[in-house]
């Protein structure tokens, strides 16, 4: 069994796909309460895409703690979080900002003066760009649940994936997710929750 957790509507084929709203195709699930109705070591690999940012930083310990309880030994977790670096980069106009539309990056010429400056490739404009990197740190706000309550680095997701006893953390799509501001972890269910590996 796998499972894709928090999928809203994008839905996988082989995967149970888990959400906490009533979606077609989908096993409804409020993921905050726990234990979550797996039993322990059952599950082949969970997907967490776009979802552990919507809990409460002090929470998400325990849901990967969680995840930790039903995979199954050795099985991966794969976890896509938006880029606290990334969405900040662009909320300040840094070198090295990506258009969040087309992923064009911007250089230091182009950050000159701010207003009034377009991206090379799509023409949208910087202000424009900077706005989705705040929608993409605190998400979309449409619809109940759609908030997030934190952000992750590089090195906060790999030290919360270590200390909930998943090992290995392999970035993934490393250029795609940065132009999209996120990040995509890959991690493997170490044998001991309290081990280092």
């Amino acid at each position: 069994m796998k499972l894709n957790l928090g999928c809203g509507l994008d839905l996988k084929d082989g995967y149970v796909n888990v959400d906490f709203r009533e979606i077609p195709g989908t096993t409804r699930v409020d993921l905050s309460k726990m234990p979550w109705p797996w039993k322990d070591n059952d599950v082949d690999e969970i997907l967490m895409l776009d979802f552990l940012e919507h809990f409460p930083y002090r929470k998400t310990s325990s849901i990967l703690e969680e995840a930790w309880r039903v995979l199954k030994p050795g099985m991966p977790l794969i976890v896509q979080v938006p880029s606290f670096e990334e969405c900040a980069t662009a909320m300040l106009y840094d070198h090295g900002m990506f258009c969040n539309a087309c992923g064009f990056e911007f250089s230091p010429a182009h950050l000159m003066g701010n207003e009034g400056v377009f991206c090379g490739t799509c023409h949208q404009p910087i202000h424009a760009v900077a706005e989705a990197g705040m929608k993409r740190l605190y998400g979309g706000q449409d619809y109940d649940g759609n908030w997030h309550f934190c952000a992750f680095t590089r090195n906060s997701i790999q030290r919360k994936l270590r200390s909930s006893g998943f090992s290995s953390c392999e970035f993934l799509e490393e250029d795609h997710q940065r132009k999209n501001w996120n990040m995509k972890v890959r991690s493997l269910k170490s044998g001991d929750l309290w081990s280092d590996e």
